[in-house]
């Protein structure tokens, strides 16, 4: 992390963990964002990767405010929570509802990805064909697009 990037470094205890959470404040202030700091690593050669994309991009569209992303450059996972301000400033009910979005979903994701990395199969059985808990998280052969 740039040490000249105006950023705040927050420390948090849940159930699966503790978390390093940087807020970063960004273009004159009109962008705030909450991210996790060595949240997870999945390098890019890592043989349940696409398992692992599959859980994120479900957890994606599952919660509203908080997301999680992947940098294929270090196999970092992130989870974060953005909020665009441009004319107003950041309020304290704000502030609250970011930390509120994204801690409980980093806390209670942890445990999945961790899992889905580890064996290739989803323990939430949400992602994949079939579905059901414990349902191995496979490839499916992409549907041509008919126009």
């Amino acid at each position: 992390m740039d040490p000249n990037r105006p950023a705040i470094l927050l420390n948090f205890s849940g159930h699966d963990g503790s978390y390093q959470v940087v807020m970063l404040v960004e273009l004159d202030g009109r962008f705030i964002q909450f991210r996790t700091i060595g949240y997870a690593k999945c390098p890019s050669d890592h043989p349940n990767l696409a398992a692992v994309l599959r859980v994120l991009g479900e957890m994606d569209y599952r919660l509203r405010l908080t997301k999680f992303g992947w940098d294929p450059a270090d196999g970092e996972v992130v989870g974060y929570v953005d909020l665009w301000l441009e004319d107003a400033t950041l309020t304290q009910k704000q502030f609250g509802a970011m930390l509120r979005a994204l801690l409980p979903a980093i806390d209670m994701g942890r445990a999945r990805i961790t899992k889905t990395m580890e064996t290739g199969v989803d323990p939430d059985g949400t992602t994949g064909r079939g579905g059901g808990a414990g349902t191995p998280v496979v490839s499916a052969p992409p549907n041509p697009i008919v126009v």
